[in-house]
C-alpha cells in the first residue's frame, strides 16, 4: 500500500512520543485475515510504532481518520515507547536501609566465619591462653558420656574406664600434619592424650571431633594389632556415628 506523510492537520495532533515532533510518517498495511494494522515512525528521530487499527475504514486516506482513532494510536504509541524505555533504560535503583543493613550484616557474617576459622588455626600453635583444668573437665564428661553408650563393645569400654585420659598442651601441628590425640600404646604410655584441636579457641569442645578422637585412641589402646588398617577405620566410624546418634 502507499505510504502517507502525517501533518497536525491531518493527524489531529498526532506527536512522535520520543521527540515531540509531528514530522511522521505511517504506511497502512493489511494482514493475512483482512486484520489492518499501521507503521509510524518520525522521520527526525526515527522512533517507530507498530499496531493494529481496527476502526481504519477500508482504502481511508490518513487524513480522513477520525479523531478517535487517531487519539487511540497516539495513546498505545505512548504507551509502547514508555514500557521500551522502562526495559531497556531502567532507573537506577539504590538499596533501602533495609536492603542496605542485610548486605552489611553478610558482610559482617562471612567476616566473623573467616575470622573465627583463622583464629581457631592460630590457636594450634598454643599462642592463645587457654584454661587446662577446664578442658579436662570436658573430657571427663565426655568420658563419662561415653560409658553409657549402648553401642560400644566392652572392651573399649573397659578401655575408657581406665586408662587416664589427659589433656595436653604439646604442639598439635607437624608440619602439614594436625595431630588430634596420642594413644601411646606404641611408646609404652600408660595415658591417652588429648590435643587442643578438639576445641574450639574459646575453650568449648567441638563435639564430633572429641567424640571420635576419644574413640580413636581407645580403640588402638583396645586392639593394637590392627594399627590404621581399612578394618580400624571402618570400627571407630561405625562407632562414632552411633555414638553421636544418641548423644545429648
Amino acid at each position: 500500500m502507499q505510504n502517507f506523510e502525517l501533518t497536525n492537520k491531518s493527524s489531529h495532533g498526532l506527536v512522535c512520543p520520543e521527540c515531540g515532533n509531528t514530522n511522521l510518517r505511517a504506511t497502512p498495511l493489511e494482514g493475512p485475515d483482512g486484520e489492518r494494522f499501521v507503521r509510524v515512525w518520525c522521520r527526525d528521530c526515527d522512533e517507530r510504532g507498530f499496531f493494529e487499527i481496527t476502526e481504519l475504514p477500508e482504502n481511508a486516506d490518513l487524513e480522513d481518520w477520525p479523531a478517535e482513532t487517531v487519539g487511540t494510536l497516539q495513546h498505545e504509541w505512548r504507551e509502547w515507547h514508555q514500557w521500551k524505555n522502562r526495559h531497556l533504560h531502567p532507573p537506577p535503583r539504590w538499596p533501602g536501609p533495609v536492603e542496605r543493613w542485610l548486605g552489611r550484616l553478610l558482610i559482617a557474617g562471612i567476616l566473623g566465619v573467616a575470622l573465627l576459622l583463622v583464629v581457631d588455626r592460630i590457636q594450634l600453635f598454643g599462642v592463645i591462653l587457654e584454661d587446662e583444668i577446664v578442658r579436662q573437665q570436658h573430657i571427663e564428661d565426655y568420658r563419662q558420656q561415653l560409658l553409657r553408650a549402648p553401642c560400644l563393645s566392652p572392651a573399649l569400654l573397659r578401655t575408657l574406664r581406665n586408662v587416664p585420659i589427659r589433656y595436653t598442651r604439646e604442639r598439635a601441628v607437624h608440619g602439614n600434619f594436625i595431630q588430634y590425640g596420642e594413644a601411646g600404646v606404641y611408646w609404652g604410655e600408660e595415658q591417652i592424650k588429648i590435643h587442643r584441636s578438639n576445641f574450639w579457641f574459646f575453650g568449648t569442645p567441638k563435639t564430633g571431633q572429641l567424640v571420635d578422637t576419644l574413640i580413636h585412641e581407645a580403640r588402638h589402646r583396645t586392639s593394637p594389632a590392627l594399627g590404621h588398617s581399612v578394618r580400624f577405620h571402618l570400627l571407630v566410624n561405625r562407632d562414632t556415628e552411633c555414638v553421636l546418634n544418641q548423644w545429648e
